[in-house]
């Protein structure tokens, strides 16, 4: 006969974990859906003996494992069937019943009740100024725009931020603002030299501009051809589009759309310059999931505010994973 052994007088006893609790649970949903815990998993394995037979265990309050039992092969969680890679859902990664579980789930997956909708509707004054607070919070510039001065502010912006753009800066290099080399050697259309800061700050560089981005809004910018990391290290500033904005957490989404190019011209260079139209300004995330589709087909990017970390010592530093400078002209 196997004895449990008792605790010392006077000694305190652990208090239960977080998987106590979830194993607790987890036989409270069996029993109420009148599982029998001794009864075969569906991979046809049998459960472990009780852990009040296994000797130097203690029963705990409202669980009859202790909390060093381990999750055994086949055990059957109400949520589904545990496997070494996790918790698979009994309607399968698509939604769809798998085979392992055709015919044993009866009820449909919830409907969660998220908020959908309710907030004001895009492009609303009260938007664009929650916008705006959310933004200046996180350290980046805006600057109001009027449809039709796109060009001018985009310059104003690229000043602010200590950007010089020379066409002479990219003709010195061989390169011209199509991208294409002058002087006929094949170099990817830039080379990597072309940056440098002047005694006040400024940077005399180049700036990488999507394939889509509107005829006339950056003239001198350099269009992108597929450079690489080192090449678009060259680059002082990308000027780009957006897919749509969220007020509420002051985020842009970019979709990869032609007016926002790939993922790599926003990450690499120190500035980007975003423009955003006030009828792409929704209120809440679920809007502006709403707006970038169910099932997006191209790489999603957020960006909230600049670059930054405080991971040492609590001090920030931007400019870590992405640009030190984010500047979005917001177009009424």
């Amino acid at each position: 006969m196997n004895h449990k052994p008792s605790t010392p007088a006077g000694a305190r006893r652990p208090l239960p974990t977080a998987r106590d609790e979830v194993l607790a649970r987890i036989r409270a949903a069996n029993a109420a859906a009148g599982t029998r815990p001794d009864a075969p998993s569906r991979s046809g394995t049998e459960r472990p003996p009780s852990s009040e037979n296994l000797p130097g265990t203690e029963s705990w309050p409202g669980t009859e494992d202790p909390p060093s039992t381990q999750s055994w092969p086949g055990a059957e969680s109400p949520h589904g069937i545990e496997s070494p890679h996790g918790i698979e859902s009994p309607h399968g990664i698509d939604g769809a019943p798998t085979a392992a579980s055709a015919g044993s789930v009866s009820d449909p997956m919830p409907d969660r009740a998220y908020r959908r909708s309710g907030g004001p509707p895009p492009g609303d004054p009260r938007l664009l100024a929650l916008l705006r607070e959310r933004l200046v919070d996180y350290r980046a510039t805006v600057l109001d725009c009027a449809a039709g001065d796109e060009p001018a502010t985009i310059r104003a912006a690229l000043a602010a931020a200590g950007v010089v753009v020379d066409t002479g800066v990219a003709a010195a290099n061989g390169v011209t603002t199509d991208g294409v080399t002058t002087d006929g050697v094949t170099t990817d259309g830039v080379t990597t030299d072309g940056a440098g800061a002047d005694g006040a700050g400024r940077v005399s560089g180049r700036v990488v501009v999507p394939p889509g981005l509107p005829a006339g809004w950056c003239p001198d910018g350099i269009i992108d051809r597929g450079f690489d990391a080192a090449m678009l290290d060259g680059f002082a500033a990308v000027v780009t589009g957006c897919a749509a904005v969220c007020a509420l957490t002051g985020t842009i989404a970019l979709d990869g759309s032609p007016d926002q190019g790939r993922r790599a011209i926003t990450l690499v260079p120190d500035v980007h310059i975003c423009v955003v139209r006030a009828e792409q300004v929704v209120h809440g995330v679920p809007e502006l999931f709403a707006r970038l589709g169910r099932a997006p087909s191209r790489p999603i990017t957020l960006i909230s505010g600049p670059s930054a970390t405080s991971d040492i010592e609590f001090d920030r530093v931007e400019g870590v994973h992405g640009p030190r400078t984010l500047t979005v002209i917001l177009v009424r």
